[in-house]
């Protein structure tokens, strides 16, 4: 597990195509935008859909677990009442990611009120109500590029790119910072890095969309690269031939395919019942504008497929770079972007 593979697998998704978004939300606080290779954010139509299918992967035909639209764990509005929308950007912009703790509430890293003075993490508990805005201009935060939690600390990413600084800054449940540790120079946008995990020991630096990590220990050093482990489970995802990622963990080793030569697979979670949840995206390229499809497939711990729920990308209103979550039953969150609000749908 000590080589560096080329592709993704973290605990929570960063979307390969939302790359490009990602990084712009990080230079928004000033400075040119770091260039990228990635492919522009995903056009689409504007439904979410779930479909009985046969997995890529060669499991029998399954009918996909519906995706439960009535149920919406919180509902919050756009604007000094909710999150911040930028739709004078390009592409226009929001919230760059959220993170689950232990007890089902949800915290967002409102990233677009940096760029009104006001960077700051909006703490919702699971029926909505609004428990805490955590203000952390005080602290000269730039622009929450990603914002993890291991259930009961919080941890962002600051990046600050007319300044080259790059920061971890640790935080409690009630948004009193912590730790601060600078990230040196050979671990930043230019070096790969995409964002930032919380696995069994600590806090990760992301790099490659889940490629590879490095790990920032408590004296702020940086050990490189280290193996990710989650839920107890050692677990890499890689390419493999074709279209086709490998998965290895502790107990087993199965493929994922996708429909498309463009996409790829990237973890979202290890649930407690041991069972892995991915998230793989599939470009088709056919058609006048590109389609972007999500198969949220969740695999037994021995590498068995169990369901699938397929997202319409189009759904989002606007680019989440992390759109997707496991809270700590093991349930599939979905932080969804429309057009008058922010809302979280279940999957089941």
């Amino acid at each position: 597990m000590g080589e560096r593979p080329q592709q993704f697998g973290r605990k929570s998704p960063r979307l390969g195509l939302a790359l490009v978004a990602l990084l712009t939300l990080a230079a928004c606080s000033g400075g040119s935008d770091p260039t990228t290779t990635a492919g522009p954010p995903p056009t689409s139509t504007s439904t979410t859909s779930t479909s009985t299918t046969e997995p890529a992967s060669g499991s029998t035909t399954t009918t996909a677990a519906p995706i439960d639209t009535s149920t919406q764990p919180f509902s919050i509005a756009v604007g000094s009442a909710g999150v911040t929308y930028d739709l004078d950007g390009a592409p226009p912009s929001g919230p760059s990611s959220f993170a689950v703790l232990d007890d089902g509430s949800v915290v967002i890293a409102d990233t677009m009120a940096a760029t009104r003075g006001e960077p700051r993490l909006l703490h919702y508990d699971r029926s909505g109500e609004l428990q805490a805005t955590i203000d952390l201009a005080g602290e000269e935060v730039a622009s929450i590029v990603d914002v993890v939690s291991d259930g009961s600390s919080l941890a962002i990413l600051d990046v600050f790119i007319a300044m080259g600084r790059y920061r971890v800054l640790t935080l409690s449940r009630d948004g009193e910072v912590t730790e601060i540790f600078d990230i040196p120079p050979g671990f930043h946008f230019e070096d790969s890095l995409t964002g930032l995990a919380w696995d069994d020991a600590g806090i990760l630096l992301e790099f490659e969309l889940g490629g590879w990590y490095a790990r920032v220990t408590e004296t702020g050093a940086i050990e490189s690269p280290v193996d990710a482990i989650f839920e107890g489970v050692s677990i890499e995802l890689s390419p493999g031939e074709g279209r086709t990622t490998e998965v290895v963990t502790d107990s087993a080793t199965f493929s994922i395919e996708r429909a498309t030569d463009l996409g790829g697979a990237t973890l979202i979670g290890i649930a407690p019942d041991g069972s892995i949840v991915v998230v793989v995206d599939e470009v088709d390229l056919s058609g006048p504008a590109f389609v972007v499809t999500r198969r949220v497939q969740r695999y037994s711990e021995s590498g068995e497929f169990e369901t699938e729920q397929v997202i319409d990308a189009g759904d989002q209103f606007l680019d989440i770079p992390r759109p997707l979550e496991l809270d700590a039953a093991g349930t599939i969150l979905y932080l969804q972007a429309l057009p008058d609000r922010m809302a979280i749908a279940v999957l089941r």
